[in-house]
């Protein structure tokens, strides 16, 4: 993620993320999840709807997130909200 804003933003710099669904869902990416709590504190996570971005515009019908972070030095993801963030868990439909 080096290039990323969070990794050239200021010790306390706030900002946010788009990421497509896929991203935050999938367990091949835990690495990435892991990195952003890792470095950052989750200020807040928002799910969007599929089809927030009209599909004739886009060309495609995804979800996607947005997420607020704020830079901090590197810190223990253990246990609490930043942990959960990581993991990825099936939820019935």
């Amino acid at each position: 993620m080096k290039g990323s804003g969070l990794h050239q933003g200021r010790a306390d710099c706030t900002g946010i993320h788009h990421f497509a669904g896929a991203c935050l869902d999938s367990p091949q990416n835990e690495a990435i999840r892991r990195y952003l709590m890792q470095n950052s504190r989750l200020i807040s996570a928002l799910r969007l709807p599929i089809g927030h971005v009209s599909p004739d515009n886009a060309g495609t019908d995804v979800g996607s997130d947005l997420i607020v972070l704020q830079k901090a030095d590197e810190q223990d993801i253990s246990e609490g909200i930043e942990q959960q963030f990581c993991e990825t868990v099936s939820v019935p439909s």
